[in-house]
This record gives C-alpha cells, structure tokens and sequence, in this order.
C-alpha cells in the first residue's frame, strides 16, 4: 500500500524542495534571546526534530513532550547536544496530549520556569488503521461500513480534540509573549502558534489516505483560522503547516518518503523568527520556496489565499 502521495498545492509555490534549503536552514537562524519554544509530540519523529531545529537556530528554552519516558529523555538529550545557546534549559514534559490534567499541568510548569511562549508547536497525530485483506496486503477503509469506529474516534480524539486541548491551554502563555518580552530593545516575540498538519487534509481519494486521517486533519488546520480570529489582537499568529511527505512511524507503513524530516522544523524556525501577520491563519507547505512565497505577500493578502473554502 506504500505510494508517494502528490497533492496540486505542493507545486504551488516553486521550485518545490525536498531537503532543507539556505531558507529553512535553521543554523542560518539566530532567535533572539530569550526565546522560548514549546513543541507537543516530540519524543520522535517531526517533533523531536523541530526541538533539534530550535535548537540550532539558538533559542534559549525548549520544552519537549511525549507520552513515553524513555524516547523523552533521549529526545531531550538530541535537543541540547544540537543547541547552539550558551546556558540553554531543555526540559522534557511527560505528558498525556488527550489528557485534559496533563495539559493543565504542562501549562503550569511552563508558566512557572519560563513565563511565556515565543513558539509553540503541536505536533500530536496518529494514522487511521488500515484493513488486513485476505492476500495480506492492506487498504484504506473505502466505504462507510468498512470504518471501525472506535479507531474513527481514536483518530479524531488526538488529531483534533487534542490539538484543540493544546490550544486551549497553551495559547494564553503565547499571548503573554507579546507582554513581557525581555531586553528593551524593540523586539517583538513572533507569538507563533503552529499546527503540523498534512497534504491529506486536500485529499478526497480513499485509495489515498484513510477518511478519519484526513477528516480530522482538515479540521485541525481550520481551527488555526480560528486562533488567528480569536486572539490576532494579542499579538498571535496562527499556521498550519505541511512538513512534507516523511518517513516516521505514522507513515512507513503506508507512504514512500522523498522529503528529508527536517523540513517542517525549518520552516517552523522561519515562521518565528520574526512576526508574520501576513501568513497567520494560512497553510503554508514546507517545501515551498519561501523567497517565492514572501514575493507573493500582496497577492495572498488581497486575496485571501491559503485558506480552506468552498469553490463556488
């Protein structure tokens, strides 16, 4: 069942990259200090490579989570060998994304030891399980019948419900970043809030990508449309990003990877380095070129491009 899945709007901003360029290089990157970022899901994966991208490019704090210990720690031991800021604090998070008490708690602990949040990454996902045919091979659920529904659930319950729990959460600390920042020097922290979301979110072909996968990640990339609305007066700005087709746990039963795994955390570090107000509450892929992308500012803001709508 393995295929390279190509969708119309990754060509749309070209040329089309598939390794980190000199744009998404974050050691082309110096945050400024401090500079604090919070990734959910980061044990492995996307996530804990978005830590390493943080940490290259200088900030100052980074917090990690994941629901197992072991792969926490060794994530955190990644991030501040990659770390390029004299003194960095990297803490690692055991944390529970569909549990409302470990959220409440991550939050706390952020609040306490850091104050606020210049980034924040949510990275919780997981795949639809595909059915078992009888010569072994594997399909997506076609029709309705064939939708285990306790897996439906399962899907939407950490692609949305605990990405809306991150937010919920989470994003008054990001509004903070806009009150306190340090230095007295002009800067303005980004106020970034970004969701990792995927290409199949576009996707209608069950031959493609699972119905519960992609149903759930459109709604989480609509619902960065709605924190851009809800708190663009406080400062924050709100993406939802493609990370490109990588392989990861998520995916190495189901697709053929021909995108390094570093791309999203690249285009994240971009998206904080300085406020975008332009991009919030857009979809922006990783493999775009960014150079394109920025040239085409006045044509996206006019028009309202890169948001999910009905074509009448």
């Amino acid at each position: 069942m393995s295929t390279a899945i190509r969708n119309p709007t990754t060509y749309w901003c070209p040329p089309v990259h598939h390794t980190v360029s000199e744009q998404t290089d974050p050691s082309n990157t110096t945050l400024h200090k401090p500079f604090v970022a919070v990734i959910i899901g980061s044990s492995r994966g996307i996530g804990r490579v978005t830590g390493i991208s943080y940490a290259r490019a200088g900030a100052s704090g980074i917090v990690l989570t994941g629901r197992q210990q072991d792969t926490l720690s060794a994530a955190v031991a990644d991030v501040r060998d990659a770390a390029t800021c004299p003194g960095v604090d990297v803490r690692g998070v055991q944390c529970d994304v569909c549990s409302d008490a470990d959220l409440q708690r991550l939050a706390d602990e952020v609040k306490q030891h850091f104050g606020r949040i210049d980034a924040l990454v949510v990275n919780a996902g997981v795949t639809t399980t595909p059915l078992k045919n009888p010569d072994g091979t594997e399909d997506w659920p076609k029709t309705v019948q064939q939708l285990d529904l306790a897996d439906f659930r399962k899907t939407f319950e950490v692609n949305l419900f605990a990405v809306v729990g991150a937010l919920k959460y989470l994003v008054p600390l990001v509004e903070a970043a806009g009150t306190n920042a340090e230095g007295g020097d002009g800067w303005q922290s980004p106020q970034s809030v970004i969701v990792v979301t995927s290409s199949s979110l576009h996707n209608y072909d069950p031959k493609l990508m699972a119905m519960g996968y992609s149903l759930s990640k459109y709604a989480a990339a609509r619902m960065t449309e709605y924190v851009h609305e809800g708190h663009k007066e406080k400062g924050v700005c709100a993406f939802a990003i493609q990370p490109g087709t990588v392989m990861t746990v998520l995916t190495n039963r189901t697709t053929v990877a021909i995108d390094d795994i570093g791309l999203g955390g690249g285009l994240c570090v971009w998206l904080s380095k300085e406020k975008r107000e332009w991009l919030s509450g857009r979809y922006i892929d990783a493999r775009w070129d960014l150079e394109e992308l920025t040239r085409r500012k006045d044509d996206i803001v006019t028009k309202d491009l890169l948001k999910l709508r009905m074509m009448m």
